[in-house]
């Protein structure tokens, strides 16, 4: 038998108890420990899984062979980057950095010392269950919405919308397209805070339209992609887990049956990568091709709206 995976979750919240649980539930990996700057809260998760709680971060890298990292999207860099220098593998939650120079420092160090570096776009999984990728489709043009209400006890207020929902769908784009966006234009609105909360986007792919709408002040929740093609659309609901096709592609209708659970996939295939089982589904080098189109939307948005 492949001897296990040791897991290290840095970040005890919502996402990192997520990925504390899958962890804990692997037959791949041994949840080994949880670190958190909130005490009380790491010492929850850790009596949870039966994890150890430790109280320093070199303590856990030096435990495990593998590092989780769900904290705040402004302490990305800095924690993957302590991750890597200490030679461990690691999964980070979206986005994998703020600017596009990061995002490659990251996966440039990641790639020379051999370690995976998988971030926390799951939807592809989605996507590529759904038969998306594969089909040979010429696409006209791409609407994609993502929107929901403020997110509780604050939850990664410290990013504008781009950065929280949007990356996903710019994620989802070069997956589909597989170029580098040009045109990008982008306005955006503050209430919550000093960063931006619904956002309106759009660029080129080749001849291809791409528009995007994100918000976190919305009343309704909505995670929508729809696809415009010569011969018919196809638009995927990813909370009602739904696809709706008139075009003549045919596409794995039973892609939620099939896929129950996506971020626990994602999560094995990391694991998987890590004991040199199989490739990493969302590369860092992949992912920071979304990093570098919304620098540019996060730039044109503030240039436009002239904030902070």
């Amino acid at each position: 038998m492949t001897q296990k995976l040791r897991v290290g979750v840095l970040g005890a919240g919502v996402f990192g108890t997520y990925h504390a649980r899958k962890a804990h539930g692997s037959a791949l990996a041994e949840l080994v420990g949880v670190f958190d700057a909130d005490g009380a809260r790491a010492d929850k998760l850790a009596e949870e899984t039966g994890a150890r709680r430790f109280e320093r971060l070199d303590d856990m890298l030096a435990a495990c062979d593998a590092v989780m990292i769900a904290t705040p999207a402004r302490t990305h860099f800095e924690l993957v980057e302590r991750g890597i220098e200490a030679g461990r593998h690691v999964l980070v939650e979206k986005p994998l950095a703020l600017t596009a120079e990061k995002a490659g420092s990251l996966v440039n160090q990641a790639e020379s010392d051999g370690l995976v570096l998988q971030v926390g776009h799951q939807e592809r999984l989605v996507c590529r269950t759904l038969g998306l990728f594969d089909a040979p489709m010429p696409i006209e043009r791409i609407e994609l919405v993502r929107c929901g209400p403020p997110p509780k006890g604050g939850r990664a207020m410290d990013v504008s919308v781009i950065w929280d929902l949007m990356i996903h769908d710019i994620d989802l784009v070069s997956c589909l397209l597989g170029a580098e966006a040009h045109g990008a234009r982008a306005s955006g609105i503050c209430e919550l805070g000093t960063e931006f909360d619904a956002v309106e986007a759009a660029f080129e792919i080749g001849r291809t339209r791409v528009s995007l709408k994100a918000s976190r002040i919305s009343d309704t929740v909505e995670r929508r992609m729809r696809l415009f093609l010569s011969d018919g659309e196809i638009d995927v609901d990813f909370v009602g887990r739904s696809v709706r096709n008139t075009s003549r592609f045919a596409l794995n209708d039973g892609f939620a049956t099939d896929l129950p659970d996506p971020l626990g996939a994602a999560d094995e295939a990391f694991f998987a990568a890590c004991l040199g089982q199989a490739e990493t589904p969302v590369s860092g080098r992949s992912a920071a091709i979304a990093v570098a189109t919304a620098e540019k939307l996060e730039t044109r948005a503030l240039s436009n709206t002239g904030a902070k």
